[in-house]
Protein backbone atom coordinates (compact mmCIF):
# COMPACT_ATOMS: atom_id res chain seq x y z
CA UNK A 1 0.00 0.00 0.00
CA UNK A 2 1.47 3.40 -1.11
CA UNK A 3 2.42 6.05 1.45
CA UNK A 4 -0.67 8.76 2.49
CA UNK A 5 0.11 11.91 1.11
CA UNK A 6 -0.36 14.80 3.38
CA UNK A 7 -3.09 17.79 3.37
CA UNK A 8 -0.12 20.26 2.00
CA UNK A 9 0.63 17.69 -0.95
CA UNK A 10 -3.48 18.75 -2.01
CA UNK A 11 -3.26 22.14 -1.17
CA UNK A 12 0.20 22.30 -3.19
CA UNK A 13 -2.09 20.66 -5.77
CA UNK A 14 -4.81 23.09 -5.59
CA UNK A 15 -2.56 25.96 -5.71
CA UNK A 16 -1.19 25.39 -8.76
CA UNK A 17 -4.47 24.14 -10.83
CA UNK A 18 -5.47 27.70 -10.10
CA UNK A 19 -2.95 29.09 -11.05
CA UNK A 20 -3.11 27.35 -14.59
CA UNK A 21 -6.65 28.49 -15.05
CA UNK A 22 -6.35 32.33 -14.11
CA UNK A 23 -5.71 34.55 -17.49
CA UNK A 24 -3.49 37.27 -14.75
CA UNK A 25 0.10 36.92 -14.38
CA UNK A 26 2.83 34.22 -15.86
CA UNK A 27 3.97 33.96 -19.03
CA UNK A 28 1.03 33.93 -21.26
CA UNK A 29 2.64 33.45 -24.95
CA UNK A 30 4.28 29.78 -23.68
CA UNK A 31 0.35 28.73 -23.10
CA UNK A 32 -0.39 27.79 -19.71
CA UNK A 33 -2.43 25.58 -21.42
CA UNK A 34 0.34 23.34 -22.76
CA UNK A 35 -1.30 23.79 -26.18
CA UNK A 36 0.76 25.03 -29.32
CA UNK A 37 -0.68 26.51 -31.95
CA UNK A 38 -1.80 23.10 -34.83
CA UNK A 39 -4.49 22.33 -37.28
CA UNK A 40 -7.77 23.04 -36.62
CA UNK A 41 -7.38 26.30 -34.96
CA UNK A 42 -9.17 29.32 -35.65
CA UNK A 43 -8.18 32.49 -33.55
CA UNK A 44 -6.25 36.04 -33.37
CA UNK A 45 -3.05 36.15 -34.43
CA UNK A 46 -1.01 38.81 -32.87
CA UNK A 47 2.21 40.98 -33.25
CA UNK A 48 3.71 42.94 -30.66
CA UNK A 49 7.09 44.76 -30.02
CA UNK A 50 8.97 42.52 -27.47
CA UNK A 51 6.16 43.06 -25.48
CA UNK A 52 4.12 39.46 -25.44
CA UNK A 53 3.29 39.18 -21.85
CA UNK A 54 1.28 42.93 -21.83
CA UNK A 55 0.23 42.13 -25.18
CA UNK A 56 -1.78 39.03 -23.91
CA UNK A 57 -3.22 40.73 -21.27
CA UNK A 58 -4.12 43.15 -23.57
CA UNK A 59 -5.99 40.78 -25.94
CA UNK A 60 -8.35 38.76 -23.16
CA UNK A 61 -9.31 42.14 -21.46
CA UNK A 62 -9.93 43.70 -25.16
CA UNK A 63 -11.98 40.23 -26.99
CA UNK A 64 -13.33 39.37 -23.77
CA UNK A 65 -15.05 43.30 -23.82
CA UNK A 66 -16.37 43.17 -27.09
CA UNK A 67 -17.35 39.57 -27.10
CA UNK A 68 -19.29 39.82 -23.96
CA UNK A 69 -21.31 42.82 -25.53
CA UNK A 70 -21.84 40.55 -28.89
CA UNK A 71 -22.38 37.00 -27.25
CA UNK A 72 -22.88 37.97 -23.84
CA UNK A 73 -21.13 36.83 -21.03
CA UNK A 74 -19.05 33.35 -21.24
CA UNK A 75 -20.03 30.22 -18.49
CA UNK A 76 -16.93 29.64 -16.69
CA UNK A 77 -15.31 26.95 -14.60
CA UNK A 78 -16.41 23.96 -12.74
CA UNK A 79 -19.16 23.83 -9.81
CA UNK A 80 -17.73 23.99 -6.73
CA UNK A 81 -17.94 21.74 -4.24
CA UNK A 82 -18.59 22.15 -0.60
CA UNK A 83 -18.56 19.23 1.93
CA UNK A 84 -20.37 18.72 5.31
CA UNK A 85 -18.14 19.42 8.68
CA UNK A 86 -17.79 15.71 8.79
CA UNK A 87 -16.48 14.85 5.69
CA UNK A 88 -13.10 13.94 4.87
CA UNK A 89 -10.07 17.00 3.97
CA UNK A 90 -8.58 14.58 1.95
CA UNK A 91 -11.21 13.73 -0.28
CA UNK A 92 -12.33 17.13 -0.18
CA UNK A 93 -9.06 18.27 -1.46
CA UNK A 94 -8.93 15.61 -4.05
CA UNK A 95 -11.96 16.72 -5.66
CA UNK A 96 -11.28 20.28 -5.91
CA UNK A 97 -7.82 19.49 -7.24
CA UNK A 98 -10.22 17.22 -10.13
CA UNK A 99 -12.60 19.63 -10.91
CA UNK A 100 -10.43 22.58 -11.24
CA UNK A 101 -7.62 20.32 -13.79
CA UNK A 102 -10.78 19.50 -15.94
CA UNK A 103 -11.97 23.00 -16.19
CA UNK A 104 -8.02 23.70 -16.74
CA UNK A 105 -8.63 21.36 -19.26
CA UNK A 106 -12.21 22.59 -20.71
CA UNK A 107 -11.98 24.60 -23.98
CA UNK A 108 -12.28 28.40 -23.04
CA UNK A 109 -13.72 31.27 -25.26
CA UNK A 110 -10.07 32.45 -25.87
CA UNK A 111 -7.05 30.49 -24.57
CA UNK A 112 -3.48 31.87 -25.33
CA UNK A 113 -1.40 29.28 -27.13
CA UNK A 114 2.15 29.25 -27.94
CA UNK A 115 2.75 30.47 -31.64
CA UNK A 116 6.35 29.11 -31.67
CA UNK A 117 7.35 32.67 -33.29
CA UNK A 118 8.90 35.85 -30.89
CA UNK A 119 6.37 38.72 -31.44
CA UNK A 120 4.07 36.42 -32.70
CA UNK A 121 0.72 35.38 -30.10
CA UNK A 122 -2.25 33.46 -31.02
CA UNK A 123 -5.55 33.11 -29.43
CA UNK A 124 -7.69 30.05 -29.75
CA UNK A 125 -11.21 30.77 -29.63
CA UNK A 126 -14.32 28.86 -29.82
CA UNK A 127 -15.94 31.62 -31.34
CA UNK A 128 -17.29 30.41 -35.26
CA UNK A 129 -16.46 33.63 -36.63
CA UNK A 130 -13.30 35.48 -35.54
CA UNK A 131 -13.54 38.01 -37.95
CA UNK A 132 -16.97 39.14 -36.80
CA UNK A 133 -15.56 40.00 -33.35
CA UNK A 134 -12.33 41.63 -35.03
CA UNK A 135 -14.35 43.94 -37.39
CA UNK A 136 -16.24 45.52 -33.86
CA UNK A 137 -13.28 45.67 -32.46
CA UNK A 138 -11.87 47.78 -35.45
CA UNK A 139 -15.23 49.76 -36.26
CA UNK A 140 -14.93 50.76 -33.17
CA UNK A 141 -11.16 52.02 -32.90
CA UNK A 142 -11.99 54.02 -36.46
CA UNK A 143 -15.35 56.03 -35.35
CA UNK A 144 -15.34 56.33 -31.36
CA UNK A 145 -11.41 57.00 -31.53
CA UNK A 146 -10.99 55.46 -28.03
CA UNK A 147 -7.71 53.73 -27.55
CA UNK A 148 -8.13 50.29 -25.89
CA UNK A 149 -4.58 49.05 -26.29
CA UNK A 150 -1.33 49.52 -25.89
CA UNK A 151 0.71 47.03 -26.82
CA UNK A 152 -1.39 44.88 -29.27
CA UNK A 153 0.02 45.81 -33.12
CA UNK A 154 -1.75 43.56 -35.52
CA UNK A 155 -4.58 41.62 -34.84
CA UNK A 156 -5.57 39.50 -37.54
CA UNK A 157 -8.41 37.14 -37.18
CA UNK A 158 -8.09 33.37 -38.28
CA UNK A 159 -10.96 31.58 -39.42
CA UNK A 160 -8.67 27.82 -40.43
CA UNK A 161 -5.88 26.40 -39.82
CA UNK A 162 -3.87 23.29 -41.63
CA UNK A 163 -0.24 21.44 -42.04
CA UNK A 164 2.19 24.04 -44.22
CA UNK A 165 2.21 21.87 -47.23
CA UNK A 166 0.74 22.81 -50.42
CA UNK A 167 -1.39 20.07 -50.74
CA UNK A 168 -3.01 20.49 -47.07
CA UNK A 169 -3.25 24.47 -48.23
CA UNK A 170 -5.03 23.91 -51.46
CA UNK A 171 -7.38 21.81 -49.77
CA UNK A 172 -8.70 24.52 -47.03
CA UNK A 173 -8.44 27.27 -49.32
CA UNK A 174 -11.23 24.90 -51.52
CA UNK A 175 -13.03 24.94 -48.98
CA UNK A 176 -12.64 28.76 -47.51
CA UNK A 177 -12.86 30.29 -51.19
CA UNK A 178 -16.22 28.37 -51.65
CA UNK A 179 -18.18 30.67 -49.25
CA UNK A 180 -16.46 34.00 -50.69
CA UNK A 181 -15.70 33.36 -54.54
CA UNK A 182 -18.46 31.19 -55.38
CA UNK A 183 -20.57 34.18 -56.74
CA UNK A 184 -22.82 33.70 -60.12
CA UNK A 185 -21.71 35.06 -63.16
CA UNK A 186 -21.21 38.53 -63.18
CA UNK A 187 -20.78 39.02 -59.64
CA UNK A 188 -17.04 39.53 -59.27
CA UNK A 189 -14.93 40.74 -56.66
CA UNK A 190 -11.49 42.19 -56.06
CA UNK A 191 -8.74 40.50 -54.35
CA UNK A 192 -5.21 40.12 -53.19
CA UNK A 193 -2.82 37.66 -51.92
CA UNK A 194 -1.19 38.73 -48.26
CA UNK A 195 1.24 36.11 -47.86
CA UNK A 196 3.99 35.80 -45.18
CA UNK A 197 6.26 32.99 -43.41
CA UNK A 198 7.99 33.39 -40.09
CA UNK A 199 10.32 30.15 -39.43
CA UNK A 200 9.48 28.38 -42.32
CA UNK A 201 11.57 28.26 -45.70
CA UNK A 202 10.00 24.94 -47.33
CA UNK A 203 7.12 27.39 -48.90
CA UNK A 204 7.75 29.41 -51.56
CA UNK A 205 6.02 33.06 -51.40
CA UNK A 206 5.09 32.64 -55.45
CA UNK A 207 4.15 29.14 -55.67
CA UNK A 208 1.47 30.10 -52.66
CA UNK A 209 0.21 33.08 -54.18
CA UNK A 210 0.01 30.76 -57.66
CA UNK A 211 -2.44 28.58 -56.37
CA UNK A 212 -4.50 30.31 -54.79
CA UNK A 213 -4.90 32.70 -57.62
CA UNK A 214 -5.64 30.05 -59.40
CA UNK A 215 -8.42 28.39 -57.08
CA UNK A 216 -10.23 32.40 -56.83
CA UNK A 217 -10.41 32.32 -60.71
CA UNK A 218 -12.33 28.49 -60.48
CA UNK A 219 -14.93 29.77 -58.75
CA UNK A 220 -15.44 32.24 -60.68
CA UNK A 221 -13.25 33.92 -63.74
CA UNK A 222 -14.25 37.55 -63.16
CA UNK A 223 -12.61 37.67 -60.13
CA UNK A 224 -9.55 40.50 -60.34
CA UNK A 225 -6.43 41.11 -58.59
CA UNK A 226 -6.18 44.41 -56.57
CA UNK A 227 -3.36 44.73 -54.11
CA UNK A 228 -4.04 48.77 -53.38
CA UNK A 229 -7.98 48.22 -52.10
CA UNK A 230 -9.03 45.04 -52.52
CA UNK A 231 -12.26 43.75 -51.74
CA UNK A 232 -11.37 40.85 -50.12
CA UNK A 233 -7.77 39.83 -48.63
CA UNK A 234 -6.77 36.10 -48.86
CA UNK A 235 -4.16 35.72 -45.49
CA UNK A 236 -1.46 33.42 -45.61
CA UNK A 237 0.25 33.63 -42.25
CA UNK A 238 2.43 30.33 -42.24
CA UNK A 239 4.28 30.20 -38.28
CA UNK A 240 6.69 27.20 -38.68
CA UNK A 241 4.67 23.91 -40.18
CA UNK A 242 1.25 25.44 -39.76
CA UNK A 243 -0.97 27.32 -42.22
CA UNK A 244 -3.30 30.13 -41.09
CA UNK A 245 -5.91 31.04 -43.28
CA UNK A 246 -8.43 33.83 -43.58
CA UNK A 247 -10.57 35.62 -46.36
CA UNK A 248 -10.82 39.41 -44.49
CA UNK A 249 -13.59 42.44 -45.69
CA UNK A 250 -11.63 46.37 -45.16
CA UNK A 251 -8.10 45.05 -45.36
CA UNK A 252 -7.56 48.87 -46.71
CA UNK A 253 -10.07 50.41 -44.59
CA UNK A 254 -8.42 48.90 -41.08
CA UNK A 255 -4.88 49.59 -41.87
CA UNK A 256 -4.01 46.05 -42.35
CA UNK A 257 -5.30 44.91 -39.14
CA UNK A 258 -2.93 47.11 -37.37
CA UNK A 259 -4.60 48.66 -34.06
CA UNK A 260 -1.58 50.67 -33.42
CA UNK A 261 -1.71 52.05 -36.40
CA UNK A 262 -5.81 52.75 -36.27
CA UNK A 263 -5.12 54.30 -32.68
CA UNK A 264 -2.27 56.43 -33.65
CA UNK A 265 -4.28 57.92 -36.77
CA UNK A 266 -6.90 58.91 -34.32
CA UNK A 267 -4.95 60.22 -32.10
CA UNK A 268 -3.10 62.21 -34.81
CA UNK A 269 -6.38 63.51 -35.91
CA UNK A 270 -7.59 64.60 -32.50
CA UNK A 271 -4.14 66.52 -32.39
CA UNK A 272 -4.99 68.52 -35.66
CA UNK A 273 -8.16 68.96 -34.27
CA UNK A 274 -6.64 71.04 -31.33
CA UNK A 275 -4.05 72.25 -33.02
CA UNK A 276 -6.49 73.57 -35.52
CA UNK A 277 -8.50 75.27 -33.40
CA UNK A 278 -5.54 76.90 -31.21
CA UNK A 279 -4.60 77.98 -34.88
CA UNK A 280 -8.01 80.09 -35.26
CA UNK A 281 -8.13 81.23 -31.83
CA UNK A 282 -4.48 82.99 -32.52
CA UNK A 283 -5.59 84.39 -35.90
CA UNK A 284 -8.72 85.56 -34.14
CA UNK A 285 -6.19 87.37 -31.21
CA UNK A 286 -4.19 88.46 -34.22
CA UNK A 287 -7.21 89.71 -35.67
CA UNK A 288 -8.86 92.10 -32.81
CA UNK A 289 -5.53 93.05 -31.58
CA UNK A 290 -5.07 94.66 -35.39
CA UNK A 291 -8.74 95.59 -35.50
CA UNK A 292 -7.79 97.39 -32.14
CA UNK A 293 -4.37 98.70 -33.90
CA UNK A 294 -6.30 100.24 -36.66
CA UNK A 295 -8.96 102.00 -34.20
CA UNK A 296 -5.70 103.25 -32.36
CA UNK A 297 -4.23 105.07 -35.91
CA UNK A 298 -7.26 106.09 -37.21
CA UNK A 299 -8.24 107.94 -33.55
CA UNK A 300 -4.40 109.04 -33.08
CA UNK A 301 -4.66 110.20 -36.87
CA UNK A 302 -7.72 112.02 -36.46
CA UNK A 303 -6.04 113.75 -33.78
CA UNK A 304 -3.30 115.04 -35.62
CA UNK A 305 -5.73 116.62 -38.09
CA UNK A 306 -7.79 117.97 -35.63
CA UNK A 307 -4.58 119.57 -34.30
CA UNK A 308 -3.20 120.79 -37.63
CA UNK A 309 -6.78 122.20 -38.62
CA UNK A 310 -6.93 124.43 -34.86
CA UNK A 311 -3.17 125.54 -35.45
CA UNK A 312 -4.10 126.22 -39.29
CA UNK A 313 -7.39 128.74 -37.71
CA UNK A 314 -5.42 130.42 -35.44
CA UNK A 315 -2.60 131.10 -38.41
CA UNK A 316 -5.81 132.52 -40.51
CA UNK A 317 -6.91 134.55 -36.96
CA UNK A 318 -3.20 136.44 -36.31
CA UNK A 319 -2.93 137.36 -40.36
Amino acid sequence: MGKKRTKAYYLKCAKHARGSTSLSGGDHTRGRSGQTLDTGFRGFLLTCNMTEAQCTREAYSVLNEYADALYGPEERGAEKHSGGEDEDIEATLRKEVSDLNAASKAARRFQAVSSGAKNCIFIRTTLSDPAELVTAIMDDALTKRVQKSRYIMRMTPIVVSCKAYMQDIRKAAEELFEIHFATQFGDWRTYAIIFKARFNKELRRDEVISALGELVLAKNPAHKADLSNPQLAIIVEVVKNVCCLSVLKDYSKFKKYNLAEIYGQALNKSSDNGEDSRMRQQNETAGSATVAEGEHETTASATIAEGEHKTTGRAQDNR
